[in-house]
């Protein structure tokens, strides 16, 4: 289960260094042995951070600096990193603003609201723009994105994602969570307890909301496919920044509710021990390792392996290999009513609907991919699952796979 995680550790280890300055504020010390930048590189990329190892070496004195052919890369990613950053905030604000003027209320989530705890806010990648509306103006809103050259381009569950250009991506949510999750009910109920921008629709999570669905978010990227070093920064900083201030007996009062308790104790312990740089940073055991594996948002082999030890224990792999290729096939009636508005309006359609589904991602689209196939499958009795088991336990999660 291991690709980046076979690499050399203490490269791995000088990784979460050069991050710890940045969070911090603080001097980069020099490696206490011979790293190999590549490979330093190439975490920064599959976690979303190479802004921030740019940052982090551009502290470092002339003469220590890498001098690798990956610098040029790394300086691009960096400056379109800002030129990003500076589009979407203007973009949301715009966005937001343009709801609230409907009537529309609207909760910005995510990124785009923890990025503001970085010490340079820039630096906090986001794939895209995340926020929550109510479920009867769903189609209220589509109209402004639609209205501003937005393209619909999927639509999920609880959510539907519309992008103009490379960089402005919004996902619009009409729920946080999907009914599976314990926290459902209480993020079903979030509208209650948020607070709203004067003279606006635009809401303002809680402090304390802010952070149990941050912690939530985590839990559940982990729980169907994984989650990479980022996330486990946002918890970082929100902490320090944040942590004297919320209501400690609420908080944990929620997370029992949510079967979150353990999970939290175990997100902080990883968070301070690889951030805080007051310890010696744990870079080897089966959690880092899970971590650093996961990429930024998981990886599909995960995903399956998941499935399996929480919905499908008694199947063979060859009996959920072909329960996912029929699946991929032919689509939930519940999605295809909210991807086609004549499944919804008549749904007798929806056999008619299967092909023209698959003619969009075939050939339109071209979204449809075979190389994973072989990940489809695996069963719960596999090494692998079991082995991701312990890892989900040592993560605190288990009560809730």
């Amino acid at each position: 289960m291991s690709t980046l995680a076979d690499k050399n550790n203490y490269d791995f280890k000088y990784f979460l260094i050069l991050m710890q300055s940045v969070l911090n504020n603080t001097e980069v010390p020099l490696p206490e042995q011979k790293v190999n930048w590549h490979n330093i590189y190439d975490i920064s990329v599959k976690h979303s951070l190479a802004g921030m190892l740019y940052f982090a070496i551009e502290k470092l004195n002339n003469k220590d600096k890498p001098t690798g052919d990956f610098m040029p890369y790394l300086e691009q990613m960096y400056r379109e990193q800002i030129v990003a950053d500076l589009n979407l905030n203007f973009e949301t604000q715009r966005i937001l603003e343009l709801l609230s003027s409907e009537g529309i209320k609207c909760l910005p989530v995510k990124g785009i609201v923890t990025k503001a705890d970085y010490p340079v806010p820039h630096l906090r990648t986001m794939s895209d723009v995340d926020i929550l509306c109510e479920s009867e103006n769903r189609l209220k809103a589509e109209k402004i994105f639609l209205d501003n050259s937005y393209i619909k381009e999927s639509v999920g569950e609880k959510d539907t994602s519309y992008r103009k250009e490379d960089i402005l991506h919004f996902e619009l949510h009409t729920s946080l969570l999907t009914a599976e999750s314990p926290a459902y009910d209480y993020f079903g109920s979030v509208w209650d307890r948020v607070n709203f921008k004067e003279n606006s629709n635009i809401a303002v999570m809680t402090l304390e909301d802010t952070y149990i669905f941050m912690l939530e978010h985590l839990a559940n990227h982990i729980e169907f496919g994984g989650a990479g070093i980022r996330m486990y920064m946002d918890v970082y900083v929100f902490l320090k920044n944040h942590g004297s201030s919320i209501n400690r007996k609420y908080i944990d009062k929620v997370l029992n509710d949510i079967l979150l308790a353990d999970f939290e104790k175990k997100t902080v312990a990883i968070s301070n021990n690889w951030f805080s740089g007051s310890e010696e940073i744990d870079s080897t055991s089966d959690a880092s390792m899970f971590i650093l594996d996961s990429c930024t948002f998981g990886r599909s082999k995960i995903t399956f392996l998941s499935d399996n030890l929480r919905n499908n224990k008694d199947n063979t792999a060859a009996q959920n290999g072909l329960r996912r290729i029929f699946r991929k096939l032919f689509p939930s009636f519940k999605w295809m009513k909210l991807r086609f508005k004549a499944v919804n309006k008549v749904p007798l359609l929806y056999p008619v609907f299967v092909p023209v589904h698959l003619f969009d991602r075939l050939f339109i689209r071209k979204n449809i991919k075979t190389s994973n196939i072989g990940s489809y499958f695996t069963s719960a009795e596999s090494e692998e699952a079991i082995k991701l088991m312990g890892v989900f336990t040592s993560l605190g999660l288990e009560k809730r796979i």
